[in-house]
């Protein structure tokens, strides 16, 4: 690829249903990933320099994971490969980038779960049409943090991220009562950090939310109504614009550095307004530490159709797994692999010291595409 003048070309990698993607890194793609029935769907450890969109996944019937995902120049930048951008041709990397790329697009979803997302050096970090809920997202160098052009009911929500934005944090528009909701979210850098366009009678809630360096405003609503608790307006200038659209809005509890100009309102909108009141209960700190990474001992398969399991569901297998199992773990550990089926166990199984009982998917499953797994 030319950083200067890229051609556009099909997805990297392609999905179908349940797709399990880890541990891969995209110098220079154009688009990274795309799966248009991403039920199920588990992308681990991507990391791209994606010159269009970095991960695209739609239509999705049961949750899926987004976890550990950084789309950034610095990848293809910092590669040491041939052609790789630096001096000038970098800078121009990351003015197209800054121009045109989105870093996730979340399309149809029914309650995705992204964690641990990192997007810098893009137009945009997230376009999200779904139901989704994102935490620990971090966002620099983008024009919006997370753009909506809708999303399902019952909404959006966001937590323990830290948005920053040169146009708006959080671009929101839905048409219906879709709600936003964040939580111990920063919102920094944008002239508006969050601005809900929609005349509908959607519900944005703020608890415990930071807002700091913003131009126009840090909230800006044309519709809707508030709940806000707990947060804090750094900024010596008016916070809060609440068009005649917003029917009413319930502050308690914030801190405002400018509170006399803090809230501006239609004479039409119902405030109730109280910032010594703190309802909502202090939001905890979260961190997540991923389970251990576990491999077998050695790289030796033993399947447990060659001890007699049968798919099917009717044959008990539990005594032809744990043979599989045992035989594996005298041989020094190993791999017992369960071939795609549906295999009954009536009893418990017992699995040696390294030895990795594996079925035919890497990430749990739910059902729908996905009726041939293990």
């Amino acid at each position: 690829q030319d950083p200067t003048d890229p051609v556009p070309y099909p997805p990297t990698i392609e999905g179908q249903g349940h797709t399990v993607v880890k541990e891969v890194t995209l110098y220079n793609t154009y688009i990274g990933f795309y799966n248009n029935s991403c039920s199920s769907m588990l992308i681990r450890d991507f990391y791209a320099t994606a010159l269009k969109q970095g991960i695209y996944g739609a239509n999705a019937y049961d949750i899926p994971r987004i976890e550990r995902v950084s789309v950034d120049t610095r990848y293809w930048m910092n590669s040491g490969l041939p052609g790789a951008p630096t001096g000038l041709a970098a800078d121009q990397l990351n003015s197209h980038t800054r121009q045109t790329t989105v870093g996730l697009i979340g399309g149809r979803q029914d309650w995705g779960y992204w964690y641990d997302i990192e997007i810098a050096n893009a137009k945009t970090g997230i376009l999200f049409a779904g139901n989704d809920a994102v935490g620990k997202l971090v966002t620099r160098n983008v024009q919006y943090g997370i753009y909506t052009t809708n999303v399902d009911a019952p909404g959006l929500q966001i937590t323990h991220s830290d948005i920053s934005a040169s146009v708006e944090g959080v671009h929101y528009e839905v048409d219906g009562l879709q709600t936003l909701v964040a939580t111990a979210t920063t919102f920094r850098d944008a002239p508006i950090g969050i601005h809900t366009l929609s005349k509908t009678s959607h519900g944005v809630s703020l608890t415990d939310c930071t807002f700091r360096n913003w131009d126009r405003y840090a909230l800006y609503m044309e519709g809707g109504h508030l709940t806000t608790d707990d947060n804090r307006f750094e900024d010596d200038k008016p916070a809060i614009k609440l068009e005649a659209t917003v029917s009413q809005a319930l502050l308690s509890g914030n801190t405002f550095a400018a509170p006399e100009t803090a809230l501006t309102a239609a004479d039409t909108t119902l405030v109730q307004r109280d910032d010594t009141a703190k309802v909502a209960p202090c939001v905890p700190d979260y961190t997540f530490t991923p389970a251990e990474t576990r491999s077998a001992a050695t790289d030796r398969l033993f399947l447990v159709t060659d001890y007699g399991a049968q798919a099917g569901g009717v044959r008990d297998c539990t005594a032809a797994f744990q043979e599989a199992l045992t035989a594996a773990g005298e041989a020094g550990g190993g791999t017992v692999y369960i071939p795609g089926g549906t295999y009954r166990l009536n009893g418990s199984l017992t699995v040696p010291s390294g030895v990795e009982l594996r079925g035919s998917f890497d990430g749990a499953h739910y059902g729908n595409s996905t009726f041939n797994g293990t």
